[in-house]
């Protein structure tokens, strides 16, 4: 990232390397609050099995849980370590789509994907919280960013992962 940010001259940046991380955050979240299990459980119970198909309830129902649900970020403590706490930290916009999803007798399988969106830079509000205010590192790269004889760019970071979730009818649906 840090050679874009050198020669990308502010060009959208993506790498295979961060969609597998990006996937793996996804995949790995087995909080209550995650998105693809607040997905899976409520596919589980809005498909109407009966029809095999999901009415527009229960694509609504899907649109709720997704905003009560945390969306991925890399803001854990192994994430300082390994990088992508650094380099994209929290994901500015994220994007979910149903791409698919077939339903047979009591089970379905579906395609799930995932777009995240960070910009790679610092603003003023950035350099000005705790702790990065007061780390060199930090300050350099603020300045890199400004300096007309350097001018490093910002740049967006786009990050995708498409995961299939199966689950099966749950035993109290009427559907």
């Amino acid at each position: 990232m840090v050679n874009h940010m050198q020669h990308g001259n502010g060009m959208p940046f993506s790498d295979s390397t961060l969609n597998f991380a990006y996937e793996q955050q996804i995949r790995n979240d087995r909080t209550d609050e995650s998105a693809l299990i607040k997905i899976k459980n409520t596919l589980s119970k809005s498909i109407n099995f009966n029809d095999k198909n999901i009415d527009m309830d229960g694509i609504s129902d899907i649109g709720r849980s997704i905003k009560q649900s945390v969306l991925p970020q890399f803001d854990r403590w192994r994430d300082r370590i390994n990088g992508l706490g650094i380099s994209v930290h929290g994901i500015h916009a994220t994007t979910i789509t149903l791409r698919s999803l077939n339903v047979s007798e009591g089970a379905y399988v579906a395609l799930i994907h995932f777009q995240g969106q960070d910009h790679f830079g610092l603003d003023d509000r950035d350099i000005m919280s705790q702790p990065y205010h007061n780390m060199p590192l930090f300050r350099v790269w603020f300045i890199l960013q400004r300096w007309q004889k350097m001018a490093f760019k910002p740049f967006m970071v786009n990050m995708e992962a498409t995961i299939e979730i199966s689950g099966v009818k749950l035993k109290y649906e009427n559907k």
